[in-house]
């Protein structure tokens, strides 16, 4: 038996003598399900958030083709108190930390019903920030923070998601 050189996946060769056909395509049905089991199924993670705290949150990963997903959305307890970020999964370093966009951020202020857009960024100490312009103005833009892009208040709310080469 020969085996694949991705996943060794055993398959017969031209030259073995398969005495059991079914046996060897339980053997390659098996390899193949022990490979791609799960594949894609997001997971819960529970993130060091750092000067935020939430009522409730949702955060949600996955690793797919070397590409991790992330997934949150969460209302707020409290306050912030300085520059907002969040823990990547355990054991899925980024490849990066270019500060490039990985994707898409949104806030709620939940007194004025206003929404602010931003872009999610990963850091090199493996943690997910959110930048948006200020005021509207072009080239220029804002960590959030204690006063970015609104004062923070409990019932706001933050989402995000990113997609970024897992290291």
């Amino acid at each position: 038996m020969g085996t694949t050189s991705n996943y060794s996946w055993p398959y017969p060769e031209s030259s073995d003598y398969v005495a059991d056909g079914a046996t060897a395509i339980e053997n390659l049905a098996d390899a193949v399900d022990t490979t791609v089991g799960g594949f894609g199924e997001y997971s819960d993670y529970t993130p060091t958030f750092t000067n935020i705290s939430f009522a409730s949150y949702t955060y949600r990963y996955a690793v797919v083709n070397n590409l991790l997903h992330v997934w949150f959305r969460g209302v707020l307890d409290a306050s912030v108190s300085g520059t907002i970020s969040m823990s990547t999964p355990t054991g899925t370093k980024p490849a990066t930390s270019d500060a490039i966009p990985l994707g898409g951020c949104r806030a709620v202020d939940d007194d004025t019903g206003l929404q602010y857009n931003g872009i999610s960024i990963v850091r090199s100490e493996d943690v997910f920030r959110f930048l948006s312009t200020i005021n509207g103005t072009t080239g220029s833009a804002a960590t959030w923070d204690a006063g970015h892009p609104f004062t923070w208040a409990s019932g706001d709310e933050i989402s995000f998601t990113a997609v970024v080469e897992a290291g």
